[in-house]
């Protein structure tokens, strides 16, 4: 077995810092270059929406927002002011589910609303697909050529698969249909939305002060 000394060792540790600093450099140098590419893009963004996409695919996937110091994707986009939050998913699904030249030619919020309808699907379905096989909809198969973007939304919430209520969730809106009762009880005006969380449940009340005072005292 080869020995090596503590010099030896130390130079070994010295190049691999040295060629992650390397890495980490192109890696922060690329992502300000996609930066640089979707600040000037969106200026545009109705005829460039598909350049913006592909620039935010490639920093999500290759996770290039650790080079430029971030926790995760979303904090960058939300520090450097890149885009918001929910139309860069948007356009990333459009890139992910079509082609170029086909999402140009849909325009962003149809090729959207085609990406968004083949997610929901229970099929293994494709935006590319449903536009040349058209989409199954409650044992019917329903062709999307001719829907406006309002339709195919409404097609993609019909198709969704419903989730089904755990037992938690189900004893949490049993006990907010007791304390709405109560809250009524003491203001007719009262109101509780229930909202289900992953592991929780939380309810939003609105209620006059004073009833509030007196229910609690």
């Amino acid at each position: 077995m080869k020995k090596t000394d503590g010099k030896t060792t130390l130079k070994h540790l010295q190049a691999l810092a040295k060629t992650g600093t390397k890495l980490k450099t192109a890696a922060a140098r690329r992502a300000e270059e996609l930066l640089a590419l979707i600040a000037r893009r969106k200026e545009n963004i109705v005829d460039a929406f598909y350049d913006v996409g592909q620039a935010l695919q490639e920093m999500l996937d290759n996770k290039l927002h650790m080079a430029l110091g971030y926790d995760n994707f979303e904090a960058m986009i939300a520090a450097r002011n890149v885009i918001g939050r929910s139309q860069a998913f948007k356009l990333i699904a459009v890139v992910k589910q079509l082609p170029r030249a086909e999402a140009i030619a849909m325009g962003q919020e149809r090729a959207y609303a085609l990406a968004n309808l083949a997610a929901a699907t229970p099929q293994h379905d494709t935006a590319t697909s449903i536009v040349t096989k058209g989409v199954r909809v409650r044992g019917t198969v329903r062709d999307v050529s001719r829907l406006s973007v309002r339709e195919i939304e409404s097609l993609a919430k019909q198709v969704r698969p419903r989730k089904k209520k755990t037992s938690a969730s189900i004893d949490a809106d049993r006990e907010a249909n007791r304390i709405g009762k109560l809250l009524k009880a003491r203001d007719h005006t009262a109101t509780l939305a229930l909202t289900h969380h992953k592991t929780y449940s939380s309810a939003t009340i609105h209620i006059r002060l004073d009833a509030l005072t007196a229910l609690l005292g």
